[in-house]
């Protein structure tokens, strides 16, 4: 008769904590080489190595690097959201003025790996795997709607859908430009007057 095998032990609670910690530095680690490198220019052992990690325990937490990129890809719209609606009391052009001031930025712009994954990573993901093509439509169109929360009614107007969606692409286009032109003076040129026609939506 066989005898009956011991029960593992439930993993602790600080187990369970270490391991969430980890996954969150792999995560950010991924975000910020992959948006200044692109998704292809940073290795597992670069992100791992980058979250003070050995290759062995990636394991882990991810099947493989699609696995670590759709992760990552997740991280970088959350921080986006969290960037764009900071000030949760503002409404309307008040809140527009203070989003494209941070966005439309020099500092922004000298920080791609800190800063919004679409001008970032927009190449690389118009020529991504189906999977990637449709978190990215998703976590978009749930940006998008968050947006258009923050607008007031322009009565006579666009509708706040389409300014919502100006703003973004203006703004992402804007930053792109801006980055590869690399001459300061016209770069700095492009994000203000940017700027000032988006505040006028």
């Amino acid at each position: 008769m066989q005898k009956p095998t011991a029960k593992e032990p439930a993993p602790s609670p600080q187990r369970g904590q270490k391991k969430a910690s980890s996954r969150q530095r792999i995560l950010a680690t991924g975000a910020r080489l992959f948006r200044e490198r692109g998704l292809h220019g940073a290795s597992v052992n670069e992100v791992m190595a980058g979250a003070g990690l050995t290759r062995g325990g990636f394991y882990a937490h991810f099947e493989d690097k699609e696995a670590l990129v759709a992760g990552t890809l997740h991280e970088m719209f959350d921080e986006a959201e969290r960037n764009w609606l900071l000030h949760d009391e503002l409404r309307g052009d008040a809140w527009v003025e203070l989003a494209l001031k941070r966005y439309l930025s020099v500092p922004h712009l000298q920080e791609p790996g800190r800063g919004c994954v679409m001008p970032s990573l927009s190449a690389d993901l118009s020529r991504g795997d189906e999977k990637q093509r449709q978190i990215v439509a998703a976590r978009i169109s749930s940006f998008l709607q968050l947006v258009e929360d923050k607008l007031e009614e322009h009565p006579g107007g666009a509708s706040r859908r389409e300014r919502a969606i100006a703003l973004f692409a203006g703004c992402v286009g804007a930053v792109t430009i801006a980055r590869a032109v690399g001459e300061p003076a016209l770069a700095e040129e492009v994000l203000t007057a940017t700027r000032r026609q988006l505040r006028r939506r």
